[in-house]
């Protein structure tokens, strides 16, 4: 019976250290303690990718060797998209925040006219 990652190796190696170079820190549920290992140690079942309801029972491995080539290569993508999207948030958050103080001080003059 084949160890499958129920989280993939390539994702997991988003995790490695700098300090530990190809390992990661883990924490065992069971106690909560900490540990350095591979990404092939952890986060695997027995048959994790077996599906009896398929024809061919372990598919998804086929399947996955056409995505987890490109993982690294999307993340980064995805990574680089959402810092232009958090600047782009950002710059329209200041711009609205700009527009709403222009509104609340002719608001605030108006109502010192009507008042005095």
């Amino acid at each position: 019976m084949p160890l499958d990652h129920y989280v993939s190796q390539v994702h997991l190696k988003q995790f490695f250290s700098p300090a530990l170079g190809s390992r990661l820190y883990a924490t065992k549920k069971s106690d909560l303690k900490s540990f350095q290992c591979h990404s092939k140690d952890v986060c695997r079942i027995e048959d994790g990718s077996t599906n009896a309801y398929l024809i061919n029972d372990r598919a998804i491995e086929e399947f996955l060797r056409g995505i987890e080539p490109n993982y690294d290569a999307s993340i980064s993508k995805l990574r680089q998209g959402a810092s232009l999207t958090a600047a782009r948030c950002s710059a329209r958050r200041h711009e609205a925040m700009r527009e709403s103080v222009g509104n609340y001080d002719a608001d605030q003059a108006t109502i010192l006219r009507l008042v005095t």
